[in-house]
């Protein structure tokens, strides 16, 4: 979505508290007007806008939020820093991003005068930032433009993990082998490897594998993991249903995809079975055993095949190549979610295609959020033998979109990270105090979760 504000000063960053700018509680001369009693306050840092940058502010307070991409930034500056030398990390993008949300996150600040308070405001340039990501990205991005949050969400991910995916071994990169199920890994990431191992594992990276079962045999094809970083959900429903929660999108995510006239091997080679069981009956009334030996072989091959799996195997014994009409059937496609990230992105698909006036429009239709998240509450296949994650996630901040399909604003809502009940409303270089009804009533874009818990267990019962 598009993205565009009022003409502000680029560069410079104006610190709010509860919603009131801090030069205007400092008279001309510079006096405290809070008073000189040494006091710690925690002050929550808006960024200002040039046009059309809301996009990128509303994603950095966003992620200011979200503790463990913070510290996971820094590792791997520091990693960066001690293979090349303190430059690398310092000038690294991850270490220049590191410093911008650390001053964000709004840390407590001791101040007895208006230079105190003063100095305290002073933060990293996010111009840095802008023009190192300008040169690290695969394609120009041009931030004088309206842009959307989530593809600034993406590049960020496709420039950090380069930058970390150069500084893992071949045996420390989490590849899709070493991908393991939530109630195979409830140990802790301390003790899975390394202090290092675990600083430079993505907090927002975790697997998704998806399945193909076949209507008629049900028989599954291997599960394929990848990798995400993002989750994009649907709404589901028509207008007028109520509003879903974040657990039931993620529900509809999973929920099987029909797909027709799909070729299974497995009932061809059912099939291709049968044709052999009835000649090898044949072949034994009539006594050709060197003709029943060859019959006997082939069968041996494709219940070998079938029984380990091995797709090749069974499209090089019955597939069309040999002769054999292949199978085709209807299949359903299932996704399971197999690691659970410590930190959880969902992107909220309201950006639609209406056909018949050959237009985009937005999606409005509200979420029902709850300071929590529990996959335990999400429907997962039943026929898949592996265990369901069952993590409890903390909504750590919102981005909402103000607007329409062609044009807009970005907003952050973020709770503070050291009272649950306490939220603030971020607008470029505005900040006001928020409550959770606030958020729970806006229509979210974008939703960071943190990671509470996490135990292994059988599978849910449905949610209700």
């Amino acid at each position: 979505m598009a993205s565009a504000s009022a003409p502000l000063k680029w560069g410079s960053l104006v610190v709010a508290l509860a919603g009131v700018a801090i030069p205007a509680l400092l008279t001309a001369k510079g006096k405290n007007l809070l008073g000189t009693r040494r006091r710690r306050r925690r002050l929550q840092m808006g960024l200002a806008n040039l046009g059309n940058l809301c996009f990128f502010n509303s994603l950095m307070q966003s992620l200011a939020g979200v503790e463990t991409f913070s510290t996971f930034l820094e590792g791997v500056s520091r990693e960066l820093e001690a293979g090349a030398g303190p430059k690398a990390g310092a000038d690294s993008f991850s270490g220049e991003l590191h410093r911008l949300l650390d001053s964000l996150a709004g840390a407590a600040l001791a101040a007895e005068s208006a230079v105190d308070l003063g100095e305290a405001a002073s933060a990293p340039d996010p111009d840095q930032l802008i023009e190192h990501m300008q040169r690290a990205l695969s394609r120009n991005l041009d931030f004088r433009d309206q842009n959307d949050a989530q593809e600034l969400w993406q590049l960020l991910m496709e420039i950090i993990d380069k930058e970390a995916s150069g500084l893992q071994t071949e045996d420390e990169s989490m590849s899709l082998a070493s991908a393991r199920s939530d109630a195979t890994s409830s140990c802790s990431l301390a003790s899975r490897g390394s202090h290092r191992e675990e600083a430079l594992q993505n907090p927002f990276v975790g697997f998704v594998g998806d399945s193909l079962r076949c209507s008629q045999c049900n028989s599954c094809r291997p599960m394929r993991l990848s990798r995400f970083s993002t989750i994009t959900l649907e709404i589901p429903g028509g207008v007028a249903a109520a509003a879903p929660t974040v657990e039931e999108c993620i529900s509809n995510w999973l929920n099987h995809e029909r797909l027709d006239d799909v070729e299974c091997l497995s009932c061809s080679a059912r099939e291709v079975l049968g044709d052999l069981s009835y000649q090898e009956r044949v072949l034994e009334k009539c006594g050709l055993m060197e003709q029943l030996s060859e019959v006997r072989d082939s069968k041996e091959k494709i219940h070998r095949a079938l029984a380990t799996q091995d797709t090749a195997a069974v499209e090089d014994l019955v597939g069309a190549n040999n002769g054999f009409s292949v199978c085709r059937r209807t299949k359903y496609k299932q996704l399971l979610l197999v690691r659970s990230p410590n930190a959880l992105c969902l992107h909220i698909n309201r950006r639609k295609y209406n056909a018949a006036s050959g237009r985009f429009y937005k999606d409005d239709r509200p979420l029902r959020l709850k300071p929590r998240l529990a996959l335990g509450q999400v429907n997962f296949d039943a026929g898949i033998a592996l265990p369901r994650p069952t993590a409890t996630y903390q909504l750590m901040s919102v981005i909402v979109h103000h607007g329409s399909a062609h044009g807009g604003h970005f907003t952050t809502f973020r709770k503070d990270s050291r009272d649950d009940s306490r939220w603030h409303q971020f607008s470029d270089e505005h900040v006001v105090p928020a409550s959770f009804a606030d958020v729970a009533a806006s229509s979210p874009y974008m939703c960071f979760f943190e990671k509470l818990a996490e135990k292994a267990g059988p599978a849910p019962a449905p949610a209700t």
